[in-house]
Order: structure tokens, then sequence, then C-alpha cells
């Protein structure tokens, strides 16, 4: 018994070592959300082990930072737990349990510990769905936690479950490219400041056989029986049945689905990119004139493509904005004949024709009404 868990402790820290490899190096504190479900715990316990493991290594020739002071590797870890409002009311207090739990464990690792109480039905309020809500909320006490430390890394536990769920999710809500890509195993918070996800490889399962090798509890938590929300439901009967009947490889095919998918997305904003290098040009103001005569030759599924990439690149509010908008958008870049037009997109932002072929797009009042704005 005991090599069979020592080897899946040895199975699970080779698949979180290759996950964390690519930050190894990366010096100063590391932010670790922790819930206090399996995936969480066994992300804390995988990555207090591997980088005590890897402490002597590096001392050798680390000559700043926590290594200079003679601090190991594990010690740079601080634990972050948000604490949410979406249990109140259910029996036994489970978020108290929940954090109570985490802080023994940080406590008992000898770590520094982080805890937020968020306040997502009163954030939701607005029109904001409640999952969509904490995570924006999450992620925020994650940014604050890593501003205060100094921290450049924050690591989340999703795993390779949590990815097949966020694929057919974002397939049955009709998502596009990007969203069929998933989770990303590294993603921007802030300037300076990082979301990895080193263990989007590893399954729930294996982590939960980790913790079993090493005797170390977890909880539970109740509401993710919960069915009412969706992912739930895709977690507690779409998956389990599929897998049982005609699709026993759904979750292999998500995967796959992912991989092929981010690929596929890299190389189209590869070409997005180039495309507003070329025909592109930022005006002082912020906003962006982009020439019509060339782009009305690229196809117009390309065409929205680049929309939706500028969109981010400048940072310009995307909530509202839907692929009937980006299209929309396309189709005025594709005016070969360059009739007048004008758009009035969510955000604040604006779509206009302007002399010489060109397309301005950006903050309202940018032009006079040229043209009836397209029906979205």
């Amino acid at each position: 018994m005991q090599d069979a868990n020592d080897g899946r402790q040895q199975q699970f820290l080779e698949s979180l070592a290759a996950g964390w490899a690519p930050h190894r190096h990366v010096r100063g504190p590391v932010v670790v959300a922790v819930s206090g479900g399996g995936d969480s715990v066994a992300l804390l316990r995988g990555l207090h082990q591997l980088l005590a493991a890897d402490f002597p290594q590096s001392a050798e020739t680390g000559r700043r930072g926590e290594q200079a002071l003679g601090v190991p590797g594990s010690q740079r870890l601080v634990v972050a737990h948000a604490r949410h409002d979406l249990r109140e009311g259910h029996p036994g207090d489970p978020a108290a349990s929940d954090a109570a739990f985490v802080r023994q464990l940080a406590e008992t690792l000898s770590l520094p510990y982080e805890e937020a109480f968020l306040k997502v039905c009163q954030a939701a309020e607005g029109g904001e769905g409640l999952e969509a809500a904490a995570r924006r909320l999450r992620y925020g006490f994650l940014q604050e936690t890593a501003e205060a430390y100094g921290a450049r890394l924050v690591v989340t536990a999703h795993s390779a479950d949590d990815q097949v769920e966020t694929v057919l999710h974002r397939l049955l809500r009709g998502t596009g490219l990007a969203g069929l890509a998933g989770i990303a195993p590294v993603r921007s918070l802030v300037e300076g400041i990082v979301v990895v996800r080193p263990m989007l490889t590893l399954t729930a399962q294996a982590a939960r056989d980790y913790l079993r090798a090493l005797k170390q509890p977890w909880q539970e938590d109740a509401t993710n029986a919960d069915t009412r929300y969706a992912r739930n439901l895709i977690r507690q009967e779409l998956l389990p049945r599929m897998s049982a009947g005609p699709y026993p490889a759904v979750r292999e095919a998500m995967l796959r689905l992912a991989d092929q998918a981010a690929d596929a997305h890299a190389t189209s904003t590869a070409a997005c990119l180039a495309l507003l290098e070329a025909y592109g040009t930022e005006e002082p103001s912020g906003t962006v004139l982009l020439k019509t005569g060339p782009l009305a030759t690229f196809p117009s599924q390309l065409l929205a493509d680049m929309v939706a990439t500028l969109w981010r690149q400048q940072g310009w509010p995307q909530r509202d904005m839907t692929s009937r908008h980006y299209a929309a958008v396309a189709a005025i870049l594709a005016n070969s004949a360059g009739n007048p037009a004008r758009l009035d997109l969510p955000g604040g932002l604006r779509a206009d024709t302007v002399a010489n072929g060109q397309v301005r797009l950006g903050p309202t009042g940018l032009r006079p009404h040229l043209a009836p704005q397209p029906h979205l």
C-alpha cells in the first residue's frame, strides 16, 4: 500500500511540476487561491512540496531575493481564501467551516493567510449573473493580495475536469473559437501580475488520490450538487450520462477540441494583429483609423476576428459586445465603395466612415451622423 501511495504522489507531483516549470524561476511571493476543496488543497500541498524540494538546487546559484536570504522556496507561498454569501443559510455554516479549515492548513504549513468575504449577491444585482459576479470579485481579491505582497504570480487549481466543463458549457451557449479554447494555462490579471494554472492536465481524481496518499483531508462544497447552476448541471448530470452512454470519450474529445481551438485561435490572432499593424493607425485621442480598401478584400469572418482583437488590444469594454456587433463593424470595413455609415456600439464606442476610405473606431463624438445605424 505504501508503494501505491508513493506512486500516486510521484505521478501527481511530476504532472504538477511540468505545469509549474515555465514559472519556477520567477522570484518573489506566490499567491495560491485555496477554497478548501480537493483541487486547491492538492495544489497547495503539491506546490509546497515542489518548492521545498527545489530550494536546495536553486540556493546554490540564487543570488537575490528569498534564496539570498536563505528562505526556503516553499515559504514563498501565500494562501488566499475567498468566502462569499452564496452559501448563507445552509446548515452548519459551510463558508465559515471552509475558512477555518484553510486557515488551519496555512498555519500547519507555516504560510501567511489572507481571507476576504465577498458580497456576491449584492454585486450581481445590476443584472450580472451570480457565477460571473463571484468570479469577478474573487479575482479582484486575488489581485489585491498579490499587490499587497508584491507577488507576480497568482496560482489557481483549475483542472482537466474544469477544462472539459468549461468547453462544453461554452459550446452549449454558442461560443466562438476563442471560447472553445477553454481555460488558458496563463493569463494576465493586471500589468505585472499573471494567473497561472499548472493543474490543467491533471484530473480531480488524480488530485484526490494524491491527498489520500498524504492522508490530507479536504472540504466538500455541498452547493456543487445544486444543479440550478449551469456548471453543476454539466458536472453532475450531463457529462456522467454522456460518458456512461453513447459518448464514453466525451472528456477526451472536449480536451482535444480545446487544444485545437487554442492553436487555431493563436493563428487567427497572429493574422489579425498583422492586419492591424498593416492597415491600422492609432490617433492621439485613442481612436483607431482602419483602411477599408485593402481590408475589403479579406474574408468577413477574419475581419470580425480582427475587430474583436482590436477591442482586446485597446482595452475597450467587451462585456456587452456580441458576435453581431463585431460582424456589423466588419461589414462597414468590407464596404469597398466607401458608402458613409455610422454604428453606435456598447461601452460608448462608435464606428464611423471618414474621408479617404477609412473607418474610425473609438469613443463617441467622432463624426456627425452620416447614415442610418445598421440594425443589430
